[in-house]
């Protein structure tokens, strides 16, 4: 359900789409998701490598939805510390765009360290009705690959492991997720487990966006080709129904760092 745009230290979030394109409150419908905007804080939780001895930053999101396709676009700056060596600035942008019916994107991320671009990806990808298709990019070299049966884009794949989540009762939901930062998708298990932490006071939220029936998801993504391997990140989202996160953690395997909701507000959809 999440990821983070490629990086030396990490990556940014994601994403919500909705199953409903009439737009009835949260209260009608309670698996209905909302475009959205919203701030995030982040800090380190933990390292495992002995270099890195702070993460301070923050990430930002939107959510917006059009007539023919949902965009998505997340920013993250972070400052790494280290104990011996000066810090290093991480400015990281993604972007999607996504047919509704889940059928193209066209997906761009880049990456800056210490002000220098060390990373630009810029692409589109295709699928026909079973899943199957094509990814070409256009950044860092023009190449393209097949996209194997069953694939879905990353507002496809959030919305309905939602649906089969707070709908259906699902506690366990597996997908094929490609979203641009790599060339082959990504194996993807959500999992609910645990208690989510209850929210915190203080969020500004003057569109009552953060209400409903809190769930702590864990989302492992795992290289398409690795079966056997330790997965390449695993995120514990505490999520709303309405795609809101309020509160995510990313392991990286080298460290563990924390995204808190600072505020958000809801953006119209448009009269089509």
């Amino acid at each position: 359900m999440f990821r983070i745009p490629g990086s030396p230290l990490l990556a940014a979030a994601a994403i919500a789409g909705t199953a409903l394109f009439s737009s009835p409150s949260v209260a009608e419908n309670p698996v209905t998701l909302v475009p959205y905007t919203a701030r995030y804080s982040l800090h380190l939780l933990e390292t495992r490598v002995g270099d890195i001895a702070s993460v301070d930053g923050g990430m930002d999101i939107s959510v917006i939805r059009g007539c023919e396709a949902w965009t998505s676009q997340n920013h993250l700056t972070m400052t790494g510390g280290a104990a011996e060596n000066p810090s290093i600035e991480v400015d990281a942008e993604s972007m999607i765009r996504e047919d509704i019916e889940g059928r193209w994107m066209e997906f761009e991320s880049t990456v800056r360290v210490g002000g220098e671009l060390t990373e630009t990806i810029r692409g589109r990808a295709e699928l026909d009705a079973d899943g199957q298709g094509t990814a070409t990019f256009k950044k860092p070299r023009e190449v393209s690959f097949p996209l194997p049966k069953g694939t879905s884009f990353p507002i496809s794949a959030t919305r309905e492991s939602i649906r089969q989540i707070w709908q259906d009762g699902a506690k366990l939901v597996t997908y094929l997720m490609f979203d641009g930062e790599s060339p082959s998708p990504m194996r993807g298990t959500d999992i609910l487990a645990g208690q989510p932490e209850p929210i915190q006071g203080g969020i500004d939220d003057p569109d009552n966006l953060v209400q409903g029936d809190l769930r702590r998801v864990v989302t492992t993504l795992f290289e398409f080709s690795e079966t056997d391997s330790e997965p390449e990140t695993t995120y514990i989202v505490d999520m709303l129904p309405n795609g809101v996160a309020t509160r995510l953690t990313v392991d990286m395997g080298f460290m563990v760092v924390e995204s808190r909701l600072i505020d958000i507000a809801a953006v119209p959809a448009p009269k089509c």
